[in-house]
């Protein structure tokens, strides 16, 4: 359809119509954002649980390093172990 001047009219969208249409985001964009976010939220969340079973680990190899070292002192001095009172077993255990 010829206008003044003799240019055609294009198949361009308006303003109004191309603003309308980009307002929001698409779905494939949240999934994406959300998928990359729970990946994010996975690795951080593996390398706090790494990290405490590290940090228990080192605990326990601690303590019981503690314990072999007091029990080869004892053992050095001749002394005996501690015996704790013991009265038997607990009450309300048959």
């Amino acid at each position: 359809m010829p206008q003044r001047g003799g240019l055609t009219q294009t198949n361009q969208p308006d303003a109004s119509t191309t603003k309308a249409q980009s307002a929001g985001f698409t779905l494939i964009e949240i999934v994406l954002v959300l998928a990359i976010g729970g990946l994010i939220f996975l690795l951080a969340f593996l390398a706090f649980r790494q990290a405490s079973t590290t940090r228990r680990d080192s605990q326990r190899r601690s303590d019981v390093n503690k314990i072999v070292a007091e029990l080869e002192n004892l053992r050095a001095t001749g002394a005996s172990l501690p015996l704790g009172s013991f009265s038997g077993p607990p009450t309300g255990v048959s």
